[in-house]
């Protein structure tokens, strides 16, 4: 059996600058421990910030927008993520000849703070003191370190073992809502499509149902409409274009432009979207 990759399951982040992860969505369950600075965490609900000490687990396919800061007091963030991927906990379930999940709808803690329990606690400092002593473990080491989290991981409760191997069934929801919900999300039309529990083909159907436009359409219109917003209300383009979605400021400034007939720097009390064509 093909051992899953190490170096691209561990990593160790460290910095003095604060740095948003360019990916918004979890492709894999994602495990996080915080040992300095803070981790600012943006989702569909709104935002949440980490400390130093906390350790964190992500589900796969949760849309978020993730923001590594160093403290305050200067110096630097330092952070460990490891990667657990399908294949890894299929091969979990195999090797420890665990019952297959039932297939179905997931319980709503996409996040999870763990408790400092001994099991997680020697882990990550196993996993830390290997790169404070710069010392590099082989495959057979990381794979091993991966198998021990989740045993660490499935200590901290049974709920973990439906949370981390049951296969989520999407449901259908209201495409209005969700797009709603998650349109400042950076994301594929086809990952839109996936969450929303259709094909990109019903996905696009319902769409044009709905809105009388391309999903590629309503999302830089309604990314626009909320920079105007709170563009008024005195932010600065510089400060709110990733969060909505754009991938740089000159893109966002020519979008603007093209939408409103003004720039970004334009935008006052004067101006409301209600006065648009």
């Amino acid at each position: 059996m093909e051992l899953p990759k190490p170096v691209e399951s561990i990593f160790y982040f460290s910095g003095t600058l604060v740095h948003r992860a360019e990916e918004e969505y979890m492709r894999d369950h994602v495990l996080c421990h915080i040992t300095e600075g803070t981790l600012s965490m943006q989702d569909a609900d709104g935002e949440n910030i980490y400390g130093k000490g906390t350790t964190l687990l992500i589900r796969k396919n949760h849309l978020v927008k993730c923001e590594k800061r160093p403290p305050v007091t200067g110096g630097r963030y330092q952070m460990l993520f490891i990667l657990l991927g399908g294949e890894l906990l299929q091969e979990y379930i195999v090797s420890e000849q665990l019952p297959e999940p039932i297939p179905g709808t997931l319980a709503p803690d996409p996040v999870l703070v763990l408790a400092p329990k001994p099991a997680l606690e020697g882990l990550l400092q196993s996993l830390i003191s290997y790169h404070k002593n710069n010392y590099a473990p082989g495959p057979a080491l990381l794979n091993s370190k991966l198998k021990e989290t989740i045993h660490a991981l499935l200590e901290q409760g049974d709920h973990l073992f439906t949370w981390l191997f049951k296969k989520e069934k999407y449901v259908k929801p209201d495409l209005a809502t969700f797009m709603e919900r998650n349109f400042r999300f950076n994301i594929p039309i086809s990952k839109f499509a996936e969450l929303s529990g259709r094909s990109i083909s019903t996905f696009q159907r319902d769409f044009l149902d709905i809105y009388g436009m391309k999903a590629t359409t309503w999302l830089r219109k309604r990314r626009l409409q909320a920079a105007y917003q709170l563009l008024q209300h005195n932010s600065k383009a510089s400060d709110i274009y990733l969060s909505l979605g754009f991938e740089d400021l000159a893109h966002f400034s020519r979008s603007f432009k093209q939408e409103f007939n003004i720039l970004p720097s334009q935008v006052s009390g004067k101006h409301f979207l209600r006065d648009k064509p």
